[in-house]
């Protein structure tokens, strides 16, 4: 499953943090994953609205049934966690 929106990753200084997501659910992993599994792994990608060339990735590994709007604010708090 891939899916492409644009959403906000939190506030900033200068209001919403709107970027382009793109996100793939990984396949299970049969040795390690419970069947049936209880988190998926997803592969994300972050791309500026206002400089395209300007792109993230990201690596997640969440419960099962997650929405991607969640992953997307939760990848948004780091910058919260770094300061």
């Amino acid at each position: 499953m891939t899916i492409r929106s644009l959403l906000s990753c939190g506030d900033g200084a200068k209001g919403p943090r709107i970027y382009d997501w793109a996100a793939a659910k990984l396949p299970s992993n049969l040795i390690f994953d419970p069947d049936p599994p209880t988190h998926h792994r997803w592969v994300m990608a972050r791309r500026s609205l206002s400089d395209p060339g300007e792109i993230a990735s990201y690596l997640a590994y969440a419960p099962v049934g997650i929405e991607i709007a969640d992953l997307v604010r939760i990848a948004g708090s780091r910058w919260a966690i770094e300061e």
